[in-house]
């Protein structure tokens, strides 16, 4: 029996899935496990434990014809190296393609988490069907991708749909917002625990952005300003590229984005006002799956 192999390397958990060639989108098998911080090879030993045990669950006959693997961070897809992941320790410079075929010697793909995700929605989520579609996924940061006739938009140095440098407003636009950038600190998960923190006093961890959405559900008029202000920066995001890129779909991700519709009803405002074609604003089909799927979709297309 052949079989894609995808994983999906996370700053939290790593996660194995097996799928038919003849249906990517549909994972047979998968498991997860803490991801080990001790370096790179620790990291893809537990990768490739979790297929064993995938693979331990069948008939024996399995074969894997191909495989991908996504990660967050900036991927360099045409050498097989991720360039920086900032949720993984080590991982600068890895070249990841290299490793996984020492590994496992079949045809490979390696992608930014949120562009596989991307690709799985254009291709069988909310997305499929149209062109362009831009994935936002909300949650502790914020991140989009692009696929247009099928095909992820990578840009010139592998950065395209880093929306998190974007500025929000004329005051920010000569100060240092770090690596995180400036959209990320004020319109996403770790930018509203750290407002939420100046307001009502105590550390700043990403934890606390829930706090400030059960203050805000429970009337909180402190609460409800930092959760308009970031409904706003968001459209005003999902504006800009809207501009740029006249896509058919904008699709939502992420713990916050799939959550809290009032996003979404927010960026489907100010794009009616703004645009004379404005595009449809949905939560990702796919869920949390959509990464995984993505990778399982970028091993069939390795495979040729």
């Amino acid at each position: 029996m052949d079989l894609l192999a995808g994983f999906d390397i996370g700053g939290t958990s790593t996660r194995c899935a097996i799928a038919a060639p003849e249906a990517p989108a549909t994972i047979l098998h998968t498991c997860s496990q803490a991801t080990p911080h001790s370096g790179v090879a620790d990291t893809l030993d537990c990768a490739f434990g979790l297929l064993a045990q995938n693979l331990a669950r069948l008939d024996g006959n399995a074969n894997v014809v191909a495989s991908g693997c996504v990660a967050p961070g900036m991927a360099d897809v045409r050498r097989g190296i991720i360039i920086e992941a900032s949720n993984l320790p080590f991982w600068t410079e890895v070249p990841l393609m290299e490793l996984l075929r020492q590994r496992l010697p079949v045809a490979m793909a390696i992608a930014n988490d949120v562009n596989a995700a991307t690709l799985a929605e254009a291709l069988t989520g909310a997305g499929r069907g149209q062109s362009p579609v831009v994935y936002v996924t909300i949650s502790t940061g914020v991140a989009a991708g692009v696929v247009i006739n099928g095909s992820i938009i990578h840009g010139a140095h592998y950065c395209a749909g880093e929306i998190s440098n974007m500025i929000v407003e004329r005051c920010c636009l000569d100060k240092d917002w770090g690596t995180n950038g400036c959209l990320e600190l004020t319109a996403a998960g770790v930018g509203l625990a750290a407002n939420w923190a100046k307001v009502e006093g105590g550390k700043v961890h990403a934890r606390r952005a829930i706090e400030v959405f059960d203050a805000a559900d429970a009337g909180d008029a402190r609460a409800v300003r930092l959760i308009e202000q970031m409904h706003d920066y968001l459209a005003q995001a999902a504006l800009a590229i809207a501009t740029v890129l006249d896509p058919s779909r904008i699709i939502l991700g992420g713990s916050i984005g799939l959550k809290r519709p009032a996003i979404a009803r927010r960026m489907e405002e100010v794009l009616k006002k703004n645009l004379l074609y404005p595009p449809r604003v949905m939560p990702a089909a796919l869920g949390e799956e959509a990464p995984m799927i993505g990778a399982l979709h970028l091993a069939m297309e390795a495979l040729g």
